[in-house]
């Protein structure tokens, strides 16, 4: 029988420190999916669908502007 993972993820933030924001298809954040990029990251890529949207933040410009990059 397969486990029940809970809420999928739609948008994930990951910020220029390293900490992510999670959002379901409602736009409610997922508290049990937020913190370290690096120790929620499996988790949050098991509840991840093809439809799931990262908005990558960590990428500074030339100019020294933060670039948020979506990857799909």
């Amino acid at each position: 029988m397969k486990k029940r993972v809970g809420k999928r993820v739609m948008d994930v933030f990951i910020f220029r420190n390293g900490i992510v924001a999670v959002c379901d298809e409602k736009g409610e954040q997922i508290p049990e999916l937020q913190g370290r990029w690096e120790r929620k990251a499996i988790k949050i890529l098991r509840r991840s669908t093809a439809k799931t949207r990262f908005f990558d933040c960590r990428v500074m410009t030339e100019m020294g502007n933060v670039e948020c990059r979506i990857n799909r």
